[in-house]
């Protein structure tokens, strides 16, 4: 797990976000690691229901460390380890961003790929897009 002290330090986030249920303080890894467990679980209980079709997952938090171009050590910052929730239920694909750089990838039989762009700067990504589009049907 990242150093807390280390990723408040090193994060933009932890500098500039306010939570408006603790009157306005900073946000903290505390309060990101609780969201986090949250989310996860009623993500699970989505995934969880009786679905007839394919299952596309789109989360801003990458789902996996595979993501990461690095594992820097606030890597679980940018990407969660849900390997086990991917091969549990094995949506066909899930779209992710938060990491900034294009990654396709597959877990199991899920395809993950990263739907960012890039940082501005960086617009030379545009004509990679064709490689990661895909059709979800009708």
């Amino acid at each position: 797990m990242a150093n807390l002290r280390h990723v408040s330090a090193h994060m933009t986030d932890y500098h500039l976000i306010r939570v408006a249920k603790d009157s306005y303080r900073k946000l903290t890894p505390a309060h990101t690691a609780r969201i986090h467990v949250d989310h996860r679980a009623w993500l699970n209980d989505r995934l969880s229901e009786r679905f007839d079709g394919e299952t596309t997952v789109i989360t801003h938090h990458a789902p996996h460390a595979k993501a990461l171009k690095d594992q820097r050590a606030i890597g679980p910052c940018y990407a969660s380890d849900l390997e086990a929730m991917i091969l549990k239920h094995q949506p066909e694909r899930w779209i992710y961003g938060h990491t900034h750089h294009r990654v396709d990838f597959d877990i199991g039989r899920t395809r993950l790929v990263n739907a960012s762009i890039g940082y501005p700067g960086q617009m030379d990504l545009i004509d990679t897009l064709d490689r990661f589009t895909f059709d979800l049907g009708e």
